[in-house]
């Protein structure tokens, strides 16, 4: 039986589950958006890819401005292990090293924020995460400082 033939019925009949436009199909590598942004009533959650594994990262900093400006920064290691018996575990977003260099992510969010009511913790991807207060909301912050930068 010759498996390369196909029944007449089903000849022009396949429709592909997945079709590959613009730079997949073209075969161009597109990089994940570093930073994403949500927006709520009472304020901003953002999340940054950072680019290499949260062990491989030297003085990790974040810089809040109250006009929206974000500079998340610090000094790559480039894959050394320096200490630590386990194996480092790379951000499954990007899979990639990086060279021992210093980096830093700025953007903007989209209105003016209280800078010093903040939460920030790093995700099980290894992104860092931060929650922010939007700036003019006085109600608002014994709620945020309550039960969301303490819980």
């Amino acid at each position: 039986m010759n498996t390369n033939t196909v029944d007449s019925e089903f000849v022009g009949t396949y429709q592909p589950e997945v079709v590959l436009t613009g730079a997949a199909e073209e075969g161009r590598l597109r990089l994940v958006d570093p930073v994403t942004v949500e927006c709520y009533e009472f304020g901003y959650d953002f999340e940054v890819v950072l680019p290499c594994s949260l062990w491989d990262i030297d003085n990790l900093k974040c810089d809040i401005n109250s006009d929206g400006k974000v500079h998340v920064y610090g000094t790559t290691k480039g894959g050394e292990i320096s200490g630590r018996s386990s194996q480092i575990v790379f951000n499954r977003r990007l899979r990639r090293i990086s060279p021992p260099a210093p980096f830093c992510i700025s953007f903007s969010l989209p209105g003016t924020v209280e800078p010093y009511f903040n939460r920030s913790n790093f995700t099980e991807d290894g992104n860092f995460q931060v929650i922010l207060l939007k700036a003019g909301l006085p109600a608002c912050r014994e709620y945020f400082y309550n039960n969301i930068m303490f819980s």
